[in-house]
């Protein structure tokens, strides 16, 4: 099976990981960062092509790992030779292109120039967010009201949801990966990942979530008002009884 390139929306900018690049070009991780920390020691003016964080290894252990943008994946695999490496390099710019054709593709209102199109999608912008906050008033269980999800900028994790929703937690992973909206994650079977489909509409995301200080924190899995009432909706229809 091919290797799947991840290409995320950290804060605005598309970044993948130093992690997923070694494994993928076939070198070891250290040497990968070794390779950073030399470009970034070089020079200065690269520190904010590449962003210190750690992932957990199934150990439970952390282990420092970077997130660069596309100028700093270039900078790096400007050492990586061979025809092989060059296949790979090619595959990282094209998933660099896709992810931000799929961005300006779904971008919000406020950044479309054109008048008339910036109205039309404002108006439909709000035609679905009052329809998915309806949706969730309606299923909303007491203990946290939707004013709560909009106010944590319309994201949920996966137990959030559930809880709105008024699906069984234990249940709900399993669920998203049946309908197509997340896979598993080889190396963490607890750990869900959103499809490309699922994510180029809107529905499921990224977050970065920061654990303690001095930058660390990992790509967190989250959902939208609209993932939410997707789902919401696909249990309906199987006739699953939701919350009142």
């Amino acid at each position: 099976m091919e290797k799947k390139i991840e290409v995320v929306n950290n804060n605005g900018q598309l970044v993948v990981s130093s992690k997923q690049v070694a494994e993928n070009f076939e070198k070891t991780h250290f040497n990968v960062l070794a390779s950073i920390e030399n470009i970034k020691t070089q020079n200065s003016g690269v520190t904010s092509m590449f962003y210190e964080t750690s992932y957990q290894a199934g150990t439970g252990k952390k282990y420092k790992m970077y997130l660069m943008n596309r100028d700093g994946f270039s900078l790096l695999a400007m050492g990586f030779t061979g025809s092989k490496a060059l296949e790979w390099k090619l595959k990282y710019i094209q998933a660099f292109n896709e992810m931000e054709k799929a961005l300006k593709e779904h971008r919000d209102s406020y950044m479309i120039e054109d008048p008339i199109k910036r109205a039309l999608k404002w108006a439909e912008e709000q035609k679905e967010k009052q329809k998915a906050l309806k949706a969730l008033e309606e299923a909303k269980p007491k203990v946290e009201t939707y004013d709560a999800l909009v106010s944590r900028e319309s994201y949920v994790g996966i137990r959030e949801m559930a809880n709105l929703i008024g699906y069984p937690v234990n249940k709900m992973g399993a669920y998203l990966v049946q309908i197509g909206m997340v896979y598993r994650d080889k190396k963490d079977k607890y750990k869900y990942l959103p499809t490309e489909k699922f994510r180029a509409n809107g529905m499921v995301s990224y977050k970065w979530k920061a654990v303690g200080w001095g930058g660390r924190g990992y790509m967190d899995t989250v959902y939208t008002l609209k993932g939410v009432e997707y789902v919401r909706k696909s249990l309906k229809a199987i006739g699953y009884p939701l919350a009142k």
